[in-house]
């Protein structure tokens, strides 16, 4: 069987799939409404602003109150993004996805591995370096070059 026939095999597979309502990889993604629905519980930080509205931070339940995992590594690595009211609120948000994590016997990010090595760096830490453009494609990522002594 040729090239094409295998890759041509694979996509009616996926559709078939599709079609029977095979459910994907990932979490479905969550909409503004169904958010919106979402009891307090269902989020790692109430908060109140000085004028008396409500601010929910870092949805990680679902509407059954379950811990739906993908949604809980997401709010881990947004915690940074949020604008807290009061700063003191982002430790113990920390504390309680740390919980759930735990709970899930999953391992915490940025915390060391039973392994020993030390945790993968966020994305934001990773080493820079010079994007090239040689192909129109691809993107390539050339180290910075090492400082000269």
């Amino acid at each position: 069987m040729g090239a094409w026939a295998r890759g041509a095999w694979v996509s009616v597979a996926v559709w078939a799939l599709a079609a029977l309502g095979a459910a994907p990889a990932e979490a479905a993604k969550w909409g503004r409404a169904y958010v919106n629905a979402l009891p307090d519980e269902a989020f790692a930080s109430v908060e109140a602003r000085p004028n008396g509205t409500k601010v929910r931070h870092l949805p990680h339940h679902d509407a059954r109150g379950r811990v739906d995992l993908a949604h809980l590594r997401s709010a881990m690595g947004r915690l940074h993004q949020v604008r807290w009211v009061d700063p003191a609120n982002a430790d113990r948000a920390r504390e309680h996805l740390v919980k759930h994590f735990r709970e899930l016997g999953q391992p915490v990010p940025g915390e060391p591995r039973a392994s020993g090595r030390p945790p993968a760096r966020p994305r934001a830490q990773q080493p820079a370096g010079r994007v090239s453009r040689a192909h129109p494609r691809k993107v390539l990522v050339i180290q910075a070059p090492k400082a000269r002594r």
